[in-house]
């Protein structure tokens, strides 16, 4: 279910992880408020598509660029089901960066391979 961002092979347990590093939500933090200083009315659609956002990124540990990303990693084999990705928001919600990322995107891709969609 997770593919490397590098290779785009798929990363088995043990094997790699996904991360967001640190260094991407302080750039995405610093980018939103500029943004939101540059937009300081009501945005149009297309004006919210270029909102920053740091991205969570899946990587095999021998592909990751940045293998020192720091703390915010989770290993592939924690995330795999439905209930590990709940147990993993409700942990992460208390972190202040987390929305600044595009955590949502991880939470829909794990409920899509469960067979579960939010779309209509």
């Amino acid at each position: 279910m997770w593919t490397c961002s590098v290779c785009d092979k798929p990363v088995a347990d043990g094997d790699g992880y996904i991360a967001v590093g640190i260094d991407e939500v302080n750039r995405a933090e610093r980018e939103r408020q500029e943004w939101e200083d540059a937009n300081p009315t009501a945005a149009t659609l297309s004006e919210l598509r270029t909102y920053p956002t740091a991205h969570w990124l899946v990587f095999h540990s021998d592909c990751d660029p940045e293998p020192e990303r720091g703390p915010h990693r989770i290993d592939v084999n924690q995330i795999r089901s439905a209930w590990a990705a709940l147990a993993w928001t409700a942990h992460l919600m208390h972190e202040p960066w987390l929305s600044v990322t595009d955590w949502r995107l991880v939470i829909e891709r794990v409920a899509e391979v469960h067979g579960a969609s939010a779309k209509s």
